[in-house]
């Protein structure tokens, strides 16, 4: 991942090796990658998600990656400022009208991001 800091880099299809609920899932890599992370930058997973629920995923996945944040005590893991899903094969229609990506940050970063680069992660509404 740091050899191609401007390019995603996919991670395939979870389900069949995490066994878990989707937003442990993300949650479980988002642990295991912590040595990709840079140190004093913000750090951002993108998961490709299939959920129709992306903003209530997004914060299920936030909320159990703040425990796990606590529960390890891992400085590594303060170096993730949020997780954003889209979903590529469907969007979703809600009151603000359509939607295939969903951001929440973590509550615990070391770089904590500007409130307007926060506020315009969680306004994209299609990716």
């Amino acid at each position: 991942m740091l050899e191609a800091p401007d390019e995603l880099v996919p991670t395939g299809d979870l389900t069949t090796t995490e066994r878990v609920a989707p937003w442990r899932q993300i949650t479980n890599v988002t642990v295991r990658k912590r040595v990709q992370y840079v140190d004093g930058a913000p750090n951002i997973p993108v998961v490709e998600s299939s959920s129709e629920s992306l903003e209530e995923m997004a914060t299920s996945a936030v909320n159990e990656y703040n425990d796990e944040v606590l529960r390890a005590n891992d400085a590594l893991l303060l170096r993730v400022n949020g997780i954003m899903l889209v979903n590529t094969r469907s969007t979703g229609f809600g009151s603000m009208g359509p939607r295939n990506v969903g951001f929440r940050p973590t509550s615990r970063p070391a770089v904590p991001l500007s409130e307007s680069l926060s506020t315009g992660l969680a306004s994209i509404r299609l990716g």
